[in-house]
């Protein structure tokens, strides 16, 4: 399980949409899962650690965030979902 979040410098255009990008990753032998999402541009956000939290998946850790898509490959099928 892995955990990627980023928060990119407020865009000087405002045409551009200020917003962070969540990524919840969940790699095994048989699965592969990625949700991406988006979150509130405030520098001071919380968050739920994946350390210390072995039961954690993708789905449970991506809860309160604005899921965008997620990528399934699992018993040699990929799948791509839109929220």
């Amino acid at each position: 399980m892995a955990q990627i979040l980023e928060k990119p410098k407020k865009p000087s255009d405002d045409r551009i949409e200020d917003k962070g990008t969540a990524h919840f990753i969940y790699c095994s032998e048989d699965k592969l899962e990625i949700i991406t999402a988006h979150f509130d541009p405030d520098v001071n956000f919380t968050y739920e650690s994946i350390t210390g939290n072995p039961d954690a998946i993708p789905e449970t850790m991506s809860e309160g965030y604005n899921k965008v898509r997620q990528l399934l490959v699992e018993d040699d099928i990929a799948t791509a979902m839109k929220y």
